[in-house]
């Protein structure tokens, strides 16, 4: 684990994202902080809670690798609630005996979608409703970045107001983001 921290830090400075090294954080394996919360052409913003936000590298770089075909799409920013928090996992609303990806610093919870234009798309309210918010689970899910997405559709019990994004440790840091 620690050499695939490594190369994956190495990869998110190629790819010009800015970080610094966080305190240990539990579970955790690469824990991270990105000062500016930008991954390429995408910003993360939080819904209600205060910086800094303990990261895992590999979320981080899978943010910056699905980003250009999120910007491309029309996102600006993801607007989230939770990244790391030490927790079971909550799924079809019955908390499981294994810990959440969250638990690692491996998953955002994403609640509202902004696009270029500054349109915010909120999952409760929007997702069932139109295409924009689909269109964005559709993408990260063809990145191959992403191991996991819980949505109002696949998981309407846990996840009805928000995408839950796992990013995918296994996929190789080096390879450049695919258009699907």
């Amino acid at each position: 684990m620690k050499a695939q921290g490594e190369q994956c830090k190495v990869a998110l400075a190629e790819l010009q994202v800015e970080f610094k090294r966080a305190p240990f954080s539990r579970g955790v394996a690469t824990p991270i902080y990105v000062p500016s919360m930008r991954f390429a052409a995408i910003g993360l913003a939080p819904t209600f809670r205060k910086p800094p936000f303990v990261i895992d590298c590999h979320l981080a770089l899978a943010l910056t690798q699905v980003a250009p075909v999120l910007a491309e799409a029309g996102v600006k920013t993801l607007r989230f609630s939770s990244i790391y928090n030490y927790r079971r996992a909550i799924v079809g609303g019955k908390q499981k005996r294994s810990l959440s990806r969250h638990s690692y610093g491996l998953a955002v919870d994403v609640f509202e979608v902004e696009e270029l234009d500054g349109t915010i798309h909120k999952v409760a309210n929007d997702y069932h409703g139109g295409s924009f918010l689909k269109r964005v689970e559709t993408l990260v899910n063809q990145s191959e970045r992403f191991r996991l997405v819980l949505s109002p559709d696949n998981d309407p019990k846990s996840h009805s107001d928000h995408l839950h994004l796992e990013a995918n440790v296994e996929y190789p840091a080096t390879l450049a983001p695919q258009r699907p």
